[in-house]
């Protein structure tokens, strides 16, 4: 009877670390495809990050600029719902005329460019920067539209940062 308990123990004990490192595996592969939706994302659009340069930096195209502005609004208080980024999603194809294909490329790029800046302040901050740079200005009111559609989903209004954030986009970008 004891040796059939230690049997049962050791299949148990088989079972639960055969189960763990099944889920270790499964997200393994999980953060690979997120890793490989970005560089597909950035291959796409053109994006090469240059070494010595911060990826913000890097960015040559208006519109993941844009887009990763919006992303880093929408995230000010922490990453988002579903139902906040499929708005965000809709928001961005009817302003600026993205195909769905696009618009989920370019945020996954935003969200990313967005993450690399540490904090969504200092996104904001770098972003509107690199908007101002590419000469993309006349897009203010388009993001404002966004991000009022956006922020708005469900009855809700922009949260403090995110209004602090809108106010900085417009007197950065308003120049």
């Amino acid at each position: 009877m004891p040796v059939l308990i230690a049997l049962v123990g050791a299949a148990a004990a088989v079972f639960f670390f055969v189960v763990r490192a099944r889920n270790a595996a499964d997200a393994a592969r999980d953060l690979a495809d997120v890793a490989n939706d970005v560089r597909r994302a950035a291959r796409r659009f053109g994006f090469s990050r240059k070494s010595k340069q911060h990826p913000v930096e890097a960015i040559d195209d208006p519109d993941i600029a844009v887009t990763a502005l919006t992303v880093a609004v929408t995230e000010m208080d922490g990453p988002p719902s579903k139902e906040l980024i499929d708005m965000l999603h809709t928001q961005l194809r009817i302003a600026f005329k993205f195909s769905t294909g696009d618009a989920t490329e370019l945020m996954t790029l935003g969200r990313w460019l967005a993450y690399e800046c540490g904090t969504m302040d200092q996104a904001v901050y770098r972003l509107c920067r690199r908007v101002q740079k590419l000469g993309a200005q006349k897009d203010i009111p388009l993001i404002e539209q966004v991000l009022a559609k956006t922020l708005a989903f469900d009855g809700g209004a922009p949260s403090i940062k995110q209004s602090e954030a809108i106010a900085d986009i417009r007197r950065t970008l308003s120049v």
